[in-house]
């Protein structure tokens, strides 16, 4: 095995790309506490973060879905992307494994992989309620037994 130069430093950069991205999964889970608001039309939607910040759980009715950050590769260009993988978990009292409903991908800045019908990019903070919702209503439209 050869050992690259500078490895430490190579850390030190993925931790830092690690940390903005985070930070940027983390404004949108508290985005998302809107559901919990006066404001909110909906009164059904319960999110809950994960005690380690990597994850979240919604639940709406008898549906429940996860969402949790990952880092994506660095690219060759040396960017690296944060990922959000949503899993639709057991419906409430259900047995069941989890299944991968989807994923998007997102930069620093919040800009994300979705599309709206109208070809405009979701941003991850200003748009973290519709992509929730999305999330939701896709899991809804599963067959009861998943």
């Amino acid at each position: 095995m050869k050992l690259a130069l500078h490895e430490i430093q190579r850390l030190a950069a993925i931790e830092e790309r690690f940390d903005r991205l985070k930070t940027q999964f983390d404004k949108f889970v508290g985005d998302l506490q809107f559901f919990s608001s006066t404001e909110c039309p909906v009164k059904g939607v319960l999110v809950t973060p994960a005690v380690d910040g990597l994850s979240l759980t919604a639940t709406f009715t008898t549906v429940r879905i996860e969402m949790t950050f990952q880092l994506q590769p660095i690219t060759p260009s040396g960017g690296a992307k944060g990922r959000v993988v949503v899993r639709q978990l057991p419906r409430v009292g259900c047995a069941g494994e989890p299944t991968q409903l989807g994923s998007f991908t997102f930069t620093p800045s919040g800009d994300t992989d979705i599309e709206y019908e109208n070809s405009d990019a979701a941003v991850m903070n200003a748009n973290a309620e519709d992509i929730l919702a999305s999330f939701l209503n896709q899991a809804i439209q599963q067959p009861l037994g998943s």
